[in-house]
């Protein structure tokens, strides 16, 4: 949806390296520049290194609860400002699972 020139709603938007959907936001830069970013619950794909996150955003970055595809590898689990942080569990292709406490991206507790 766009609102006085400035897209606000829900939507598709896509670039060379993403496509979001979802609630977009359009934020203007003192550049005079804008960037989209996704607000609330909504999908992201990667295109450049395919990837699909279905979950909260916050200022367009991974946070709360999601569940991130990359590869046939699956990560369910909660995220801090795009990385993974709290209790998690990673599905692998081949059918390992990983259970565990995250901290800035690495695992922090024991392993179940």
């Amino acid at each position: 949806m766009v609102i006085n020139d400035t897209i606000h709603g829900q939507g598709v938007f896509e670039t060379i390296n993403n496509k979001l959907s979802g609630q977009l936001k359009q934020i203007y830069n003192k550049n005079n520049t804008y960037r989209i970013i996704l607000v609330g619950k909504e999908v992201k794909y990667g295109k450049k290194h395919k990837y699909t996150y279905t979950g909260n955003f916050k200022n367009n970055l991974l946070n709360g609860k999601g569940e991130i595809n990359y590869d046939g590898t699956i990560y369910k689990g909660y995220f801090v400002d795009d990385k993974i942080e709290g209790k998690g569990v990673f599905y692998y292709k081949g059918g390992d699972r990983l259970e565990d406490t995250f901290k800035n991206d690495e695992k922090n507790g024991y392993v179940i």
